[in-house]
C-alpha cells in the first residue's frame, strides 16, 4: 500500500470513527485558540465566579469545581484558561481559586488583575515556594 493510500485510509477512519482533532498533551496548539476565561470579583459575603460571562454558583452544576471539571472534559487538561481578577479580590481566594483549578486537573492556568487604569490588566507570575523568611535569595 503507498504512503498516500495509508493516509487517505487513516483519514477516512478516523471520520468514520469519530476521532477528534484535539491536540495531544505536548503538541503545539493553534495560534488563536480559544481561552477559556474565568472572571474572579469581590461580592458582599466572599467572591463571585463567572466562567465564559455565565455566573457560577452553588447548585451541583453550576458549581466552580464542576464548571472546570466540564472545562477539561471538553477541552482537555491544557485548555488555556484566563483568569481575570478584581483588585479587591484577596489573595487568599485568588490561591482557593488556583486550588480547584488542580483539583479539576488543569494546569495552564495564566492568571491577570486589573489595574486602576482603565482597559489595563498585570499578569501575576507564581514563583517557586520557599521558606518564610524576611531576607529572601536574590534572583
Amino acid at each position: 500500500m503507498s504512503s498516500l493510500n495509508f493516509i487517505a485510509g487513516v483519514t477516512v477512519l478516523s471520520v468514520l470513527l469519530g476521532a477528534s482533532t484535539v491536540p495531544v498533551a505536548g503538541e503545539n496548539r493553534e495560534p488563536n485558540e480559544q481561552s477559556t476565561v474565568v472572571e474572579l470579583s469581590k461580592a458582599p459575603h466572599g467572591v463571585r465566579y463567572r466562567v465564559d460571562s455565565r455566573p457560577t454558583g452553588n447548585t451541583a452544576t453550576t458549581d466552580i469545581l464542576y464548571v472546570l471539571n466540564q472545562v477539561r472534559e471538553k477541552r482537555g487538561q491544557d485548555a488555556p484558561v484566563i483568569v481575570l481578577i478584581d483588585p479587591q479580590v484577596s489573595i487568599d481566594e485568588i490561591w482557593n481559586l488556583e486550588a480547584v483549578a488542580d483539583k479539576a486537573q488543569l494546569n495552564n492556568l495564566r492568571f491577570f488583575v486589573r489595574t486602576r487604569y482603565p482597559e489595563k490588566m498585570a499578569e501575576i507570575k507564581w514563583g517557586p515556594t520557599m521558606p518564610y523568611s524576611t531576607n529572601p535569595p536574590l534572583r
